[in-house]
């Protein structure tokens, strides 16, 4: 009696669903049972540079799954929904773990003294937040100080014009935007909408100027941009 010839690419992908999801059952145990690696970050490099001041640094991770073909081997479609993998790496539950998970490695690596304990202590315990209009102080710190930079040259721009025009200076408000608009300055915007007064930028202190912007950006007072920025040490 010949021998019935075997169907390779049956075995490999089997046409009857019960036969599918057996094998995804009895692959999954045993990777679980077996603790077998599947996800290994094949390459892990810096993400582009930050292009302007809201943007931060940022790493690049390729990820490989084992064990996961990409496509059937004669329809070449994905065998799982690309959907599905972008869907679950972008998933809440991913997100806190690796968030969870990255502040204790930072408490781990943070040298033990008194001083540190209580914040490698909340680190270690993080699980919730609390919504806030309002980014990390260090992040507003960097901000403020690049506004603070930003409004010194426009003050620069607008003790010229006065000293060379005879007039009030709301009416330098076109020329002081076009003049500004090739250094790309966000909060020109403010001054467009008439959130912001051009006698401001003149008269007040580049400090506070700055922390105006960033409550008119954030939505919050500027007693709380004050109080974030410079909190009790």
């Amino acid at each position: 009696m010949a021998k019935e010839k075997v169907d390779l690419l049956e075995i490999y992908s089997p046409t009857d669903p019960l036969d599918r999801l057996e094998y995804v059952l009895q692959r999954a145990k045993k990777v679980i049972s077996e603790k077998t690696p599947v996800v290994t970050a094949h390459e892990v490099r810096s993400g582009p540079e930050p292009t302007n001041i809201n943007e931060f640094p940022s790493v690049e991770i390729v990820v490989r799954i084992l064990g996961i073909p990409f496509e059937h081997p004669l329809t070449h479609k994905p065998i799982i929904p690309l959907t599905w993998f972008k869907d679950f790496f972008e998933s809440a539950a991913m997100q806190k773990t690796f968030i969870e998970h990255l502040c204790r490695h930072v408490a781990e690596r943070a040298p033990d003294s008194e001083r540190l304990a209580p914040i490698k202590r909340k680190l270690r315990e993080v699980s919730t937040g609390h919504p806030s209009k309002l980014p990390p102080r260090l992040d507003l710190l960097l901000l403020h100080e690049e506004l603070i930079e930003q409004i010194k040259l426009a003050k620069v721009w607008l003790k010229q014009w006065r000293a060379n025009h005879n007039s009030h200076l709301a009416n330098s408000r076109a020329e002081f935007l076009q003049a500004l608009s090739s250094a790309n300055f966000q909060w020109l915007e403010l001054i467009k909408n008439g959130q912001l007064d051009i006698e401001q930028i003149a008269s007040d202190p580049a400090e506070s100027t700055s922390k105006s912007i960033l409550a008119e950006r954030s939505g919050a007072s500027t007693d709380a941009i004050h109080s974030r920025l410079f909190r009790k040490k």
